[in-house]
């Protein structure tokens, strides 16, 4: 959701799984619900409903999302286009299925130099993407800044021992938490770059 406006598409994917184990909405667990992983959130509410299966809730969730991708609008600007330009290296790290992932970036012509989605995080998480990211590229962890909008980016970044940046969305709950970089929008964000922000 950092370079996606995927608000209501993920409130559909909610709605339906809930419909699906049979379990009431909450604002508190859709919070919960959009931080986990497509994988983590088929363990969650299996769990919930045993009867369930965690294929069928996985299922359920990527297809209602691929359904639901008119609903989604990219945020501008193109960050990862701009980052390109200068020859800056840029991944995406999401819990979201590769599917999922690669069907944005090729609707809104977002082309970073790796997808690392839920099938590669698996239970290892966005830390251990990033450290693996940083081999990839032969990078030093102080010239990486991981970028989300979530407390849970903040989390892997420290892990990783790499600054976060958090630009600010609607559901984004920090708590405790301090990012390194806060932002309120990717227009922020690219000043702070020093880029176009149209």
């Amino acid at each position: 959701m950092t370079l996606i406006n995927s608000l209501q598409a993920m409130k559909k994917v909610y709605s339906e799984i809930c419909r699906l184990i049979g379990k009431k909405r909450s604002q508190k667990e859709f919070l919960e619900f959009i931080g986990r992983s497509v994988t983590k959130n088929a363990d969650y509410f299996h769990k919930l409903n045993p009867k369930i299966s965690k294929q069928k809730i996985r299922r359920t969730a990527i297809q209602t999302f691929l359904k639901s991708v008119s609903k989604v609008k990219p945020y501008k600007p193109n960050i990862v286009q701009q980052l390109n330009k200068r020859g800056i290296k840029t991944a995406i790290i999401t819990n979201n299925a590769f599917t999922l992932a690669k069907n944005i970036c090729e609707k809104f012509n977002i082309k970073p130099n790796a997808i690392l989605a839920d099938e590669q995080l698996k239970a290892r998480g966005k830390a251990w993407a990033i450290k693996q990211l940083i081999k990839r590229f032969k990078l030093k962890p102080e010239d990486v800044l991981y970028i989300g909008d979530h407390k849970n980016d903040i989390i892997a970044a420290r892990k990783a021992k790499v600054k976060s940046a958090i630009i600010k969305r609607k559901t984004t709950k920090l708590g405790k938490f301090k990012p390194d970089y806060f932002f309120t929008s990717l227009k922020t964000l690219a000043n702070f770059f020093n880029f176009s922000s149209k």
